[in-house]
């Protein structure tokens, strides 16, 4: 089992950061996904984090994941709640820098290329997730 949450404390984000091996970025927002032990109340191990800014548009500026677990469920969930969070605040585009993370994971997430610059149009996203299409 594994759980997904918003980080709330700057120092929990740069021990995640450490852990992953991605740069602690402590001007923005965060979200990880980790692994829970067997009775499901405390963190095991940590899958994933993903870091980003809002503005005008969201921006993803960091997605990574432990070794081992670059296709894994819990990356794609806390994704999708990174996404969801965004449109919630209003956002209606968000952006994934192309240095951010693999192509695999850019494509997979249902953003677009546009110049270098991957994008997602989030309230066609979430009005209409079943008929949505990358342009």
């Amino acid at each position: 089992m594994f759980v997904v949450r918003a980080i709330q404390d700057k120092k929990l984000q740069e021990k995640i950061c450490s852990i992953l091996k991605a740069e602690y970025r402590p001007n923005a927002l965060a979200y990880f996904a980790a692994d829970l032990k067997d009775d499901g109340t405390e963190i095991d191990k940590f899958i994933s984090i993903c870091q980003f800014y809002l503005s005008r548009d969201g921006e993803i500026v960091d997605l990574t994941a432990a070794d081992g677990r670059d296709n894994d469920e819990a990356v794609i969930v806390m994704l999708r709640a990174v996404m969801s969070f965004m449109y919630r605040c209003g956002i209606k585009r968000a952006t994934f820098s192309s240095d951010a993370t693999s192509e695999w994971w850019l494509n997979k997430s249902g953003f677009s290329n546009h110049n270098n610059s991957y994008e997602i149009d989030l309230e066609k996203f979430y009005t209409s997730p079943c008929k949505y299409s990358k342009e």
